[in-house]
């Protein structure tokens, strides 16, 4: 959605595009601006996370948090429903007991609609 926008868009297509001998290039320089305010606000996301969703989280665990599936781990990133949550794997105790334990972190109405505005506009799956 968002490349689409890119470039059907004249103002975005102007800010992100350039035409270098006839062909289109990404202009590096903006892209590279554009992907650090979006690390910027990733990390206020989790942030807000953090501090407003729940039993504290510990920060590894949180900037570790996975919103797909991959090969070895599941993802942390839950839609119930119409809540929307974060599943923490809290691993200190997994040799005693041999799993580990998840811990769900319900998100606030404000903080689910970024992230899913996020996931949705911004990073594609």
């Amino acid at each position: 959605i968002l490349l689409k926008a890119f470039l059907n868009d004249p103002v975005i297509r102007k800010r992100f595009l350039r035409e270098v001998e006839g062909r289109v290039e990404w202009d590096k320089s903006y892209v590279k601006t554009y992907v650090n305010k979006a690390a910027h606000f990733d990390l206020l996301l989790l942030i807000c996370i953090g501090i407003m969703c729940g039993a504290p989280i510990r920060i590894a665990e949180l900037a570790a948090m996975q919103y797909r599936n991959t090969d070895l781990r599941t993802r942390n990133f839950f839609v119930l429903a119409n809540f929307v949550a974060v599943l923490g794997q809290y691993h200190k105790s997994a040799k005693l007991f041999g799993y580990d334990k998840f811990i769900p972190h319900a998100l606030d109405a404000v903080t689910a609609d970024l992230m899913l505005r996020n996931l949705v506009y911004v990073r594609p799956m």
